[in-house]
């Protein structure tokens, strides 16, 4: 009755622990029980040991692999630069050589495009708005002598200091 009752309490062979009491009736039995045990544990610290010298096992492949892929991932990197690199130079060389046949030269074109520059801010300093010898300012100092010569001398005077 004893028996069953401890069964019980232990939830079956399925319990969540995995504990199952075993009966024994005396010490020949407890230290059956107890030598079983100890198999028990010595063959699980066995199956520990192997998967942990498993799992080094692994890493250290696993570790020169990537190693090994990383260094050729670098050489071929390297490669690809130096190639590039000459690719790039003998494209700018044979630039070189076009510009020369069609006649550019570097320094004359940089003088002109100088002189050009400059021209080129002048025209835009004589169109700007705000400039007292700007367009507009000479749009107006038209305007008003062509009034004048209209015969609107006061109109011509309005026009002249903007007031219309």
């Amino acid at each position: 009755m004893r028996w069953r009752q401890v069964l019980a309490a232990a939830g079956g062979p399925s319990n969540p622990e995995g504990l199952w009491p075993v009966q024994a009736v005396g010490f020949r039995d407890l230290l059956a029980r107890a030598a079983a045990q100890q198999q028990a544990i010595t063959e699980n610290q066995e199956r520990l040991r192997a998967l942990t010298e498993l799992a080094a096992k692994m890493q250290r492949h696993h570790s020169g692999d990537l190693k090994t892929r990383t260094n050729d991932v670098q050489k071929r990197h390297i490669e690809l630069s130096a190639r590039l690199l000459h690719v790039t130079r003998l494209l700018d060389a044979l630039e070189a050589r076009l510009a020369a046949s069609l006649g550019y030269r570097g320094d004359a074109s940089t003088a002109k495009e100088g002189r050009l520059a400059h021209a080129l801010n002048a025209v835009e300093a004589e169109l700007a708005p705000g400039s007292s010898s700007g367009l507009q300012r000479r749009l107006e100092v038209v305007s008003a002598a062509a009034h004048m010569r209209g015969g609107g001398g006061a109109a011509a005077a309005a026009a002249a200091g903007g007031g219309s």
